[in-house]
């Protein structure tokens, strides 16, 4: 009979990760059986954000994100408070999250916004003027030899190195991606890693 129990049940089994809930047995409501339900429908949720993250173009800097807590341990889940959101000051926290979440002043997001949207081959970086060099988040904070953003990428690893000496060897050794992702791991330097993505968006401005 239609009731809100069934209710439950139809739009568990809707989500985009549907989760079991066997409401035609009332002898299964017991408090530890809500609570597992409670925990599937969580479950469901951090599933379902990581395929939508790992499905999206415009979110590289998301897909398996990995962070370094406190204690050195390295996590990774798609749902938890980030330590960047407690940067103090405000502009460079926001350009920091605008980094991460993809809504930046760089070219290859703003190339998707024209209409039509301009090939990827053509979002050009503005700083280097490189042919065939795309205006990415990882060529612009890692690899660009503009004078301008150099000094301040340098600036950058001069004062964040003092804190965490690893980054130095992580950039000489590994891919463009992976030296982004690290600086932007490390709890330590987040509030210096801020302050030269708000420089970065600042020229592009």
């Amino acid at each position: 009979s239609p009731s809100w129990i069934s209710d439950i049940w139809h739009t568990l089994q809707n989500l985009p990760v549907p989760v079991n809930f066997l409401y035609k047995d009332p002898r299964r409501f017991t408090s530890d059986y809500v609570r597992g339900v409670l925990a599937a429908v969580t479950d469901s949720m951090q599933d379902h954000l990581t395929d939508c993250v790992a499905a999206s173009v415009r979110l590289p800097l998301l897909v398996h994100r990995v962070e370094i807590d406190n204690r050195g341990k390295c996590i990774q889940a798609v749902m938890r408070f980030r330590d960047y959101l407690r940067v103090p000051n405000a502009g460079h926290r926001r350009a920091l999250t605008r980094l991460m979440c993809g809504e930046h002043p760089l070219g290859i997001e703003q190339g998707r916004r024209t209409v039509p949207s301009t090939p990827r081959a053509r979002r050009i970086c503005r700083f280097c003027r490189l042919r065939g060099m795309v205006e990415t988040e990882t060529h612009v904070l890692v690899d660009c030899a503009c004078p301008e953003v150099e000094g301040l990428r340098e600036a950058y690893f001069a004062e964040a190195s003092k804190h965490v000496p690893s980054l130095t060897a992580a950039r000489r050794v590994l891919g463009s991606t992976d030296p982004l992702r690290t600086m932007l791991s490390q709890h330590k330097t987040l509030a210096l890693i801020a302050q030269f993505v708000h420089q970065v968006f600042t020229l592009c401005e």
